[in-house]
Formats: structure tokens, sequence, C-alpha cells
């Protein structure tokens, strides 16, 4: 069976990787031919050892459809357009358009592990059609099954796609750690932080990782800035120059590094599981924070985020509420850990 699958990959986003990784074990785990459609093909060859087709080649792209058996849409939030609004409504149509060959060249469509979350009328109503026609179809989260369900789309709920990924071997994790200055004796705080493109609560970011910065030099623990971003084409989810800007202006250049390495999804998991307690921002630096059972905190900027902390009772802080005695409060619960 040849297996096409299409989903924001080769954008420098490390949560769709790990949707991608899974998604290729299991295709690869019953036999399956498998190509992927990317934005950058050398990095998802790179990444994940699976051929891959530019979605900016559209001869190939065309021909990569009607060569296929499968055409899988997956996973996770391709079709969210609540963030980076225009970007994101272009790739959620770039992926309608891609069903809608697979429909019109009757080869079986597949839509795995996905969350129906847009406002836009227009999105909705070919994504809707879309599903419609559908062979098969699961979702990530109970909204999206109830969306669907008022349209006679009877789906299964199957949870983020990235809970099923398998870490790396801590030591390897302990490596690259050593390598950005990180000392695996001290007591370490990760945080998965990135911009939400409102310079205010960008501000009120800083201000929390100045405190706790402060808190870590104190009690000779380390803060690690991981960015789970590398998007080279929206500087709203380029996670590297964000932490590096919140590390300029956190003072204490000795107790705060960065990692921003670009490593396979399992590796970071693994690096995650080495932190003692983890602020997250990004939604899969929750996830792999509750598969590897670190103490978390977690700073809902999307509602996915507070309904995974949720799910898992997890501590939970809304952006729209932080404030100075929030940041307070959420120093004291890391100070609360480390002793």
């Amino acid at each position: 069976m040849k297996v096409l699958v299409a989903g924001a990959y080769g954008f420098g986003n490390l949560g769709d990787e790990a949707l991608l990784a899974v998604l290729l074990e299991r295709l690869r785990s019953i036999h399956a031919s498998v190509k992927v459609f990317s934005f950058s093909p050398r990095e998802t060859y790179a990444m994940h050892k699976s051929q891959a087709i530019s979605y900016l080649s559209l001869h190939r792209v065309l021909y990569a459809i009607m060569t296929t058996d499968v055409l899988l849409i997956g996973a996770g939030g391709v079709f969210d357009t609540r963030i980076a609004g225009q970007t994101r409504r272009a790739m959620a149509w770039l992926y309608i358009a891609c069903g809608y060959l697979a429909l019109v060249m009757r080869r079986k469509l597949w839509l795995e592990g996905i969350s129906i979350l847009t406002p836009d009328p227009l999105t909705y109503a070919l994504l809707c059609c879309m599903l419609r026609h559908a062979d098969r179809v699961s979702v990530r989260d109970e909204c999206s099954r109830r969306i669907l369900s008022r349209l006679s789309i009877d789906v299964n709920v199957v949870g983020d796609l990235s809970l099923a990924l398998e870490p790396a071997n801590k030591e390897s994790a302990d490596l690259l750690l050593e390598s950005v200055g990180v000392n695996k004796r001290l007591f370490k705080v990760g945080l998965a932080l990135r911009s939400t493109g409102d310079s205010k609560i960008d501000q009120k970011l800083a201000v929390l990782v100045k405190d706790l910065a402060s808190w870590a030099s104190r009690h000779s623990a380390q803060l690690l800035l991981i960015a789970f971003s590398h998007n080279r084409w929206s500087r709203f989810e380029d996670d590297v120059s964000f932490l590096r800007d919140l590390r300029t202006a956190a003072g204490h250049q000795d107790v705060v590094t960065m990692f921003a390495g670009r490593v396979h999804p399992s590796v970071m998991e693994a690096v995650v599981g080495r932190m003692n307690f983890l602020v997250g921002m990004r939604l899969h630096s929750v996830i792999m924070a509750h598969r590897m059972s670190v103490p978390m905190l977690a700073l809902a900027y999307h509602p996915k985020i507070k309904a995974f902390a949720d799910s898992v009772r997890a501590k939970v802080v809304e952006l729209n509420k932080l404030d100075s005695a929030l940041v307070k409060s959420m120093v004291e619960s890391v100070n609360l850990r480390f002793h």
C-alpha cells in the first residue's frame, strides 16, 4: 500500500514533527510505502529518513496524489486558523486542496488525529464537505467530535498522536544538555515559551523569566529555555529569537541557558524528561512533560493547552490572566518543587 502523508511538516515546529514521527512508525509497522509532503523536504528526510515532496512543486504534488493509494492528512491542528491568521488559513486551504484532489482522483482519503478549530466560515464549509467524503476520520479532542457529530459524521477520539512517541535514551539527552552548559547535578527548570504577538503579554513572560532567573541564582539552580519551533516564515513562531531576547533581558547569564538544537522529537522528549520542573506554553512541551512524569505548570495561550492540561490534571494559568501576583505564585510553585 502506498501512503502519502500531508501536514505541517518541514515547517520547523517540533510538535508537528512529533506527530509525523508517530504516523510514520505506525505506517511502517504495516509495511506501507510512505512519502511525505513537506515545506522543506531536505529537513524532513534528515529527521525522519522518509522520502519527501515539496508542496511548492505543483507537478510533483499532482503526480504523487495520482499515484498513491491513500492520502493521509494529519495530525493535530492542521485546520486551526485561530492563530497566525493568514498563514494558517493558507496552510489549511492547501491541505483541503490536496484532499479534494485525492477525492477527484478516487484515492482513499484518511484524516488522523485532527482538530476542527476554525472560526473562518469558508474554511469550515470546505473542510466539512471534504470530511463527509473521507474514508476514515479520527480527531484528537472531544470538542472536534461534538462538532462533527452535529454534521452526522461519526469519528473516533484518539487523543494527540504524540502521546505514543517513545523517548530517546537519557544518556543522549544528558550529552546534549552538557553541550549547552547544563549541569545535570543541579535542579533544572525548563521553560518552553513562545511569543504571542502581544507585546504586553510577551513583556509579562519576560518578567517571569527574570524572576525565575533571580530565584535560580539564589538557589544554585538552572533555567533552560527550550526552543520548540524554528519557523523561518513567521517571527511569532520563531522561538529561538524570542528566547534569546528573554535570556538577554533576564540577566544572570550564569544560570540561564538555551537549548535550540534541531533534534528528533524523541530526543526532545528525553531532554524534557531530564528537567526537574517545566513551565510550558508549547502544547507538545506539556505533553512531553506529562509523558515523562515531570512536574509542570502549563501557560495557556490557546484553548488546546488548557484542554490538555485539564485532562491530565496539571496546573494551568491562562495567559490573558497573567499578572504580577500570578508571576509570584508561579515562582513559588517552582520553589516548592525545589524544596
